[in-house]
């Protein structure tokens, strides 16, 4: 029977610590190299994010400039009012007006509120939602029908009557709804409707 000497025996034995040691060895490196893979991963996304977040506050902040930029308040104009054929007391008014955008950006309306009085007395009030957006630079007309104020028409009658005059005093009081983008218009606008020209 053939034995080993101590000397083979101690050189296997080191060749065996040896390749231990380097499996050891080979399994740290594998995981530091997994771990700064995984660090580089998330310093990454870290950096992704950051770069989101910025580009995000970029853009909201690019936002609040262009809405906080001058927007120059809209025109309301009166264009004609006309009596519509009456339905026993009640007495219908046929309104135009006229909306004019002055800024270079289109206006939205989600609807308008408005009032209008002759010779002080207030006939009709009432709300609109039929208006479309209105372009840059342009106008467009809104045809209203509103129901007059029974009691202020016949003061209104009584004091045409009392005083006549070949011209009416008016007062148009509107409020344009643009939506959450931007407050409300409020208008007055004053002026005298001549008679002689009504239709």
């Amino acid at each position: 029977m053939n034995y080993l000497s101590c000397e083979t025996v101690g050189r296997v034995n080191g060749s065996l610590l040896l390749a231990e040691a380097l499996q050891i060895g080979v399994k740290k490196l594998m995981i530091q190299t997994s771990n700064l893979k995984v660090f580089f991963m998330i310093k990454s996304l870290s950096l992704f994010s950051l770069r989101a977040s910025v580009l995000a506050l970029l853009l909201v902040l690019s936002g609040c400039a262009s809405l906080s930029m001058p927007f120059e308040k809209p025109d309301v104009k009166l264009v004609s009012v006309n009596l519509l054929p009456s339905d026993g007391l009640a007495q219908s008014l046929a309104i135009k007006l006229r909306v004019t955008n002055p800024n270079s950006v289109t206006l939205p309306l989600v609807g308008m509120k408005y009032s209008l009085s002759l010779q002080g007395y207030d006939l009709v009030s009432g709300v609109t939602r039929d208006i479309a957006p209105i372009p840059g630079y342009s106008d467009t007309d809104v045809e209203l029908s509103a129901t007059v104020d029974w009691i202020n028409g016949l003061r209104l009658i009584r004091s045409l009557v009392a005083s006549p005059g070949s011209s009416v005093r008016y007062e148009l009081d509107a409020k344009l709804d643009p939506g959450k983008l931007l407050p409300a218009f409020h208008v007055t606008e004053r002026g005298m409707i001549d008679l002689s020209q009504a239709e």
